[in-house]
């Protein structure tokens, strides 16, 4: 039993490829702390029930449950404890858009992501879990922003159109499919794990070093804490939207770009934590240097590969107001560390630039969860601004040795928009009926939604949701008329929920 457990799943992380659902939250997310630390071991397994129908068996557990114990102990007859759940992940909507221009008719939109997912705990040592799933749907012209640039966020990479139609960002048809693993061990102080996932890091939905909006990368990571320190290191790989070089294939590969990180955090007693952020990225492919770059040390013919070094720190500041209910404030702030070489034209120096800034707060009460959020990206994420005098005298950016990208699919590693300002909460209304809103202010639009949500089913969990909102965009589509639409939509969720 032990070898079957451990090859089914062995074999379900060797077809992981890329995931993150839209507002998905996977079991790693549960045990975050406020840094956005996920542990090594993070699988979450309810016990078998014990009702005396399968029914109610069914809506008390997890959906399929191959562990080797019995009804009553979770460990197996030889000691060990090998358990394996399944459960769906699905969230399927039909709605509506209505256009705020003159004569303009409802759209039909619609969303629809199944699979699975899988957590599975192997001789009571080995943590394992993963997930695969494939969306489809017709997005709103916000979504249909991104989607015709052939990307999602949090999914990555993505399909457009379909029968030689539903190609623009007012009625754009997507199909994009995610898939996400991880094992972890740990002993005493030290813990690994290794997969495809989203490593988030701060307090917040948005990051200065890597956020929940981003799209999970393969990885391999170590880390070290005691009871004030924790000190982790890891290293990934991002994926570009352009090609490489074309080689002995048909058609060439997509670019790459290695990164690795360092984190460390000190929680100060129990109101204060500071953490200290730094990584450093490189592209894989070379790069050829044109004529004029020779102050810069590179010749003509040169090559070289663009890097980016990001320092950064978050300072967090905890306040409980009685035995429910806690107040998070926080901010975090990364820095663009270059060195320009100059052989020619004077010294060398080293410039430091402000690269993401995230200021925001965070109210955890009984029965209900609030976030205000505000981010902004400063110029420095461009890809070709070495310069950083000229971009600091608010120039134009100019020729120069290009920079690695924070980007992995197409999709910013910090956040969705240049700009935003973000309000969300959730919360029980009363039983199995819970409700959730945000409001979102950004350099695209201005929008906000209101969902209302029935739980049919707690382990998996499963919900009947309803939303209502509306988009005001504060920056043309290039889609015609629209500046503005509302929304209806009705719908399930199963394993997909809101960040709090």
């Amino acid at each position: 039993m032990r070898a079957l457990t451990l090859g089914m799943a062995m074999a379900w992380l060797g077809i992981m490829g890329t995931p993150c659902a839209r507002g998905q939250i996977t079991p790693a997310l549960h045990h975050v702390d406020s840094t956005g630390h996920a542990p090594a071991i993070r699988v979450e397994v309810t016990p078998r029930s014990q009702a005396s129908t399968w029914w109610q068996r069914t809506m008390r557990q997890h959906l399929l449950d191959f562990s080797d114990r019995d009804n009553k102990n979770e460990r197996g007859s030889d000691g060990s404890s090998n358990l394996i759940v399944v459960d769906p992940v699905v969230e399927s909507f039909v709605g509506t858009m209505q256009s705020s221009a003159e004569g303009s008719q409802p759209e039909a939109i619609w969303d629809n992501i199944r699979g699975a997912r899988f957590q599975a705990v192997v001789d009571s040592r080995w943590h394992i879990g993963g997930e695969l799933l494939e969306r489809q749907g017709v997005a709103e012209p916000l979504l249909g922003l991104w989607a015709v640039g052939n990307q999602i966020p949090g999914w990555g990479r993505s399909k457009l159109g379909k029968d030689n139609g539903f190609n623009t960002a007012e009625q754009a048809y997507f199909d994009v499919s995610q898939t996400r693993g991880w094992v972890g061990w740990e002993k005493e102080k030290w813990s690994f794990d290794a997969g495809i996932d989203a490593l988030h890091i701060g307090a917040g939905r948005s990051s200065a070093f890597l956020s929940q909006w981003a799209v999970p990368a393969p990885y391999a990571r170590a880390s070290y804490s005691n009871e004030t320190h924790r000190t982790t290191v890891w290293s990934t790989r991002w994926m570009s939207t352009r090609r490489g070089p074309l080689g002995e294939t048909a058609e060439s590969l997509l670019e790459r770009t290695r990164a690795v990180f360092a984190t460390h955090q000190w929680f100060a007693g129990e109101r204060l934590i500071l953490q200290w952020v730094g990584s450093h990225a490189w592209e894989t492919t070379s790069q050829t240097a044109p004529e004029g770059w020779e102050s810069l040390g590179l010749p003509p013919g040169n090559t070289y590969r663009p890097n980016r070094t990001i320092m950064g720190l978050e300072v967090q500041y905890h306040r409980r107001i009685n035995s429910e209910s806690k107040l998070t404030f926080y901010a975090q702030q990364s820095w663009d560390v270059g060195v320009e070489k100059r052989k020619s034209a004077g010294p060398s120096y080293q410039a430091v630039l402000p690269f993401t800034s995230v200021i925001g707060a965070t109210g955890v009460w009984k029965t209900w969860t609030a976030r205000l959020e505000y981010t902004h990206q400063s110029d420095a994420h461009c890809r070709d601004c070495w310069d950083y005098q000229t971009l600091q005298a608010g120039g134009p950016n100019p020729n120069g040795p290009m920079r690695a990208e924070i980007m992995n699919g197409g999709v910013s590693l910090n956040s969705l928009w240049k700009e935003s300002f973000r309000l969300r909460a959730r919360g029980v209304v009363h039983g199995p009926w819970h409700a959730s809103g945000f409001m979102e202010m950004n350099n695209q639009a201005n929008h906000w939604l209101i969902q209302v949500h029935h739980q049919l089913h707690s382990i998996w969990p499963l919900s009947i949701t309803g939303a209502v909102g509306k988009v005001v965009l504060t920056e043309p589509l290039g889609i015609g008329e629209i500046q503005a639409y509302s929304v209806l939509q009705l719908g399930l969720t199963a394993g997909i929920l809101e960040w709090k």
